[in-house]
């Protein structure tokens, strides 16, 4: 096994690495889908990883990508984040999140652009999610934010186009393409079981998704 860039490797380049042939078309796929890698634990993302395939390529993981694995500016979060105050996550602003929770500008627009594009937090540990956020300063955040799920937004999954699906952070192009032909296949989801046989749908991403989508508008 070689170390592997799987933002910028060709097909063959990944080959070459070590990497299987199912995961090198998976993350080529995940790039043409406008996904991108900015650090080792984007590669859960791909559903040809799981933990312990992960755990066997993380050494081996490498970016020379424009994205650095961490801000310099956000080395000791932790040491600027002001814990004396409550925000609610799902409603605080860029400026609250600079100016009152002491975050930097880059990583309070980067944790509002997520927030939006995951459809509001569900719960606090996706934070780590956050890229910039080192682990350390998790436990600092947690005590600053709440999280009310209501504001989750919810995606009607027997109705929602590919292009939408593929728009949620925790669904890859291979997953959001299969869950539209299966949905076509069985004649829509009637009930999660339904969702749950889906291929590439196990436990853990089961897991991940299911508080953003809805099988009804009722």
């Amino acid at each position: 096994m070689k170390t592997f860039d799987p933002q910028n490797f060709s097909f063959d380049q990944l080959l070459d690495a070590g990497l299987s042939n199912k995961i090198a078309k998976n993350i080529i796929a995940y790039r043409n889908a406008g996904g991108t890698f900015k650090r080792s634990k984007d590669l859960k993302k791909m559903f040809t990883i799981d933990d312990e395939t992960y755990k066997l390529l993380k050494p081996y993981y490498k970016s020379n990508s424009n994205h650095k694995s961490e801000l310099p500016n956000n080395q000791k979060i932790s040491e600027k984040i002001n814990t004396t105050k409550q925000f609610e996550i799902n409603t605080v602003t860029a400026t609250e999140l600079i100016y009152e929770v002491g975050l930097d500008s880059i990583l309070a627009f980067r944790l509002v652009k997520y927030r939006n594009s995951l459809g509001y937090f569900h719960n606090l540990n996706q934070l780590e999610n956050v890229y910039g956020i080192d682990e350390s300063s998790i436990n600092d955040l947690k005590k600053v934010f709440t999280a009310d799920s209501s504001y989750v937004r919810k995606i009607n999954i027997n109705q929602v186009h590919f292009s939408d699906l593929l728009k949620h952070p925790d669904i890859d192009y291979r997953l959001a393409k299969h869950l539209i032909n299966y949905r076509t296949k069985i004649n829509g989801f009637k009930s999660w079981e339904d969702l749950k046989k889906a291929y590439l749908m196990d436990d853990f991403t089961f897991e991940k998704i299911k508080h953003y989508l809805v099988l009804n508008d009722n």
